[in-house]
């Protein structure tokens, strides 16, 4: 059976530019009617009643509940705070209409929630506008109002009134038995009535609550701010909060670009946007998680296409390059691809990986020669390899064997990265302590990769140095294997060996005679003169016998 909601009843002292603190009373209601109805909806869903687009129409021009929580208005500039109508909360009553909607700001306490409520009542020709904050005590599932006040919804300003509010509110709480009006206790639990009210004290002077001196009793028939009579049950508001999910999705939503959020709101699968919420609370709303997808959105605004379950990107510039996708679609996209490289490394993941393409020699450091490069990770945790797209006129073998050569130099930045505190391998940036952990972990979970670091790296502003050293020691049958599996094994070992060592036999002019470039990796130094030649003559051979077939 769905699980329905019952709702504690608190009533709160509204205050304009003065405090307000807790006088704790409590009494059971009972036998609640239904005087007002509830609904939890969103902007798109309100936007297609009549009465909303009416009602709508006072704050258009100066609050951006119409734009999808994405256009600035002076309410929200002044106030530094944006609106998220993706979530509101509507209370309909006599002559009375209430709109909740969660405030969003680039810095938050996870502990506390900001609301606007918005305030249509009968009789009046503008609507009343108000900010809460709440703190939310996750111990005792309870809220304690920690500011309230009312604002000009022209000017943003807030406004100050020299007297004291009602303002009642009810928070949700689950209830496993349905048939339940907000404020009515579970008929199927015992304990006490869900109807609890909390009285408050105002203060002479401060704003806010929690209150300094100068208190006065808070008056036995408090008036309203709005049309029902005071001892009714009807509330002003039903706050948006919430648990880790809805505070993650506001704090995400905040931290999008006006762009992102445009997209997000309106130009995108109604499937896609479920994609990115549910892999962001599969991931606890977690920074990397974050950091890869308004990377993910960015790419899809512009035509891209994004694995989540794989944490893999594809920039438009590689998806729609035919030679590039389809050797990874041949590859067998990311699942396929990840199994290849997991029967020889178990540890093997292609998870948060960028693949795009340029044909701009200066994103290769104008050498013509480079096929493709990994990106080493300095600013977040997601790896790029960027192609080079002047050097596609190849066998798909070939731009096979170049793919797969970047996925091990991008697997062995993921290690690195599993090794940091941080999103990222900027050492220049490591304070000394993140220095040292990383250092520290990186010897204890991957020896061989601190192995190659210390010996390499050191002293060596070339990331792939390293790298290459490694690969050449220990990758080069990983390579052979995987391609074999590329094109159903139809070329002999030597093919497939002599194409695994491109890349790997160092760096600078060769020399002819002895095949051997300026600055040897130490495997292809130790391989014996005659192999060496071997190789790089039947890897010449191949590719002077496909230049009818070139991948692009």
């Amino acid at each position: 059976m769905k699980l329905f909601k019952h709702f504690l009843k608190v009533s709160i002292l509204l205050l304009l530019a003065i405090s307000c603190t807790k006088d704790d009373t409590s009494e059971p209601t009972e036998n609640i009617q239904k005087e007002y109805e509830l609904i939890k909806t969103n902007f798109a869903e309100l936007s297609k009643k009549e009465e909303f687009i009416k009602t709508s129409s006072l704050l258009s021009r100066h609050i951006s509940v119409n734009s999808g929580f994405l256009k600035k208005s002076p309410l929200e500039d002044v106030n530094g705070f944006t609106i998220d109508s993706t979530q509101i909360n509507k209370i309909s009553a006599k002559g009375y209409t209430s709109y909740t909607f969660a405030i969003l700001r680039d810095k938050s306490d996870e502990n506390s929630f900001e609301n606007l409520l918005v305030e249509i009542i009968e009789g009046k020709e503008e609507p009343r506008v108000s900010v809460i904050k709440y703190k939310y005590n996750k111990d005792t599932d309870g809220l304690a109002v920690v500011e309230t006040y009312f604002v000009d919804y022209k000017t943003g300003a807030r406004m100050g009134i020299g007297d004291c509010y009602v303002l009642t509110f009810v928070t949700e709480k689950q209830c496993p038995c349905a048939g339940h009006w907000p404020g009515q206790s579970c008929s199927c639990q015992s304990g006490p009535s869900s109807s609890t009210s909390h009285m408050f004290i105002c203060s002479a002077s401060g704003s806010g609550g929690g209150g300094g001196g100068g208190y006065i009793n808070y008056p036995s028939n408090p008036t309203p701010i709005r049309g029902p009579a005071p001892g009714t049950s009807v509330p002003n508001t039903v706050p948006v909060h919430g648990d880790n999910v809805n505070v993650g999705r506001r704090l995400f939503l905040a931290s999008l670009s006006p762009e992102q959020r445009t997209w997000l709101a309106g130009k995108r699968p109604e499937a896609v946007y479920r994609s990115i919420f549910n892999f962001l609370i599969s991931n606890n709303f977690s920074t990397p998680s974050s950091l890869f997808a308004k990377e993910a959105i960015d790419a899809m605004m512009r035509g891209g296409e994004v694995d989540f379950t794989y944490r893999i990107i594809k920039d438009p510039t590689f998806e729609n390059n035919p030679c590039l996708n389809n050797v990874y679609t041949q590859l067998g996209n990311a699942p396929t691809f990840q199994n290849y490289l997991q029967n020889f490394d178990g540890d093997f993941s292609v998870a948060n990986l960028k693949f795009s393409a340029s044909g701009n020699l200066a994103d290769f450091n104008n050498d013509p020669a480079t096929n493709a490069q990994t990106l080493t990770p300095l600013t977040s945790n997601l790896i790029e390899i960027q192609f080079n797209t002047n050097n596609l006129n190849r066998p798909s073998l070939e731009v096979a064997r170049t793919m797969i050569h970047e996925m091990i130099h991008a697997e062995i930045y993921r290690k690195m990265l599993s090794c940091t505190n941080v999103p990222h391998v900027n050492f220049h940036n490591y304070s000394q302590q993140q220095w040292v952990t990383y250092i520290n972990n990186l010897q204890s979970n991957f020896p061989g990769i601190y192995d190659y670091y210390i010996r390499w790296a050191v002293g060596n502003n070339n990331p792939g140095a390293q790298q290459h050293e490694q690969m050449a020691q220990h990758y080069i049958n990983i390579i052979i294997q995987t391609l074999k599996q590329f094109d159903n094994n139809s070329q002999s070992d030597d093919v497939y060996k002599s194409l695994a060592w491109e890349g790997l036999m160092g760096t600078g002019p060769f020399n002819e005679s002895t095949g051997l470039p300026a600055n040897p990796t130490i495997a292809w130094n130790h391989i014996p003169l005659a192999e060496r030649l071997a190789i790089r003559a039947v890897r010449q051979n191949y590719l002077n016998n496909n230049t009818n077939s070139p991948c692009q």
